[in-house]
């Protein structure tokens, strides 16, 4: 679980640096804007040990749409035990748009 809520962040039209699949899950990072600082913070949102998986891509992707990355939106419900269960829509640049899916999964929303 994580000190910082999902909720404490808008998920949409929310840069995302960094996507990282691997063998445990993903980790996303974000940069939400801090209205109090007038600065951006940087965000590691982890998904781990779900019980499933799913991706959707479409889309041609070049090196300039990687580095334009945005969250257009996370839908998520959360289990009684704190896991969750959501979608995450990404678009990379102006090729295309990803669905990453999960199901009943642990989170950490932290500083990166």
């Amino acid at each position: 679980m994580s000190s910082i809520p999902l909720a404490a962040i808008r998920w949409h039209d929310l840069p995302a640096s960094d996507i990282r699949i691997a063998e445990t899950g993903i980790s996303l990072v974000v940069a939400p804007y801090n209205e109090a600082s007038c600065s951006y913070e940087l965000r590691v949102l982890r998904i781990t040990n779900a019980q499933t998986i799913s991706f959707n891509m479409t889309g041609t992707v070049s090196a300039k749409d990687l580095s334009s990355m945005e969250i257009s939106t996370f839908t998520y419900s959360t289990a009684p035990s704190g896991r969750i269960t959501g979608t995450i829509g990404l678009l990379p640049g102006q090729a295309g748009f990803w669905e990453l899916s999960f199901s009943d999964a642990q989170w950490e929303l932290a500083d990166a």
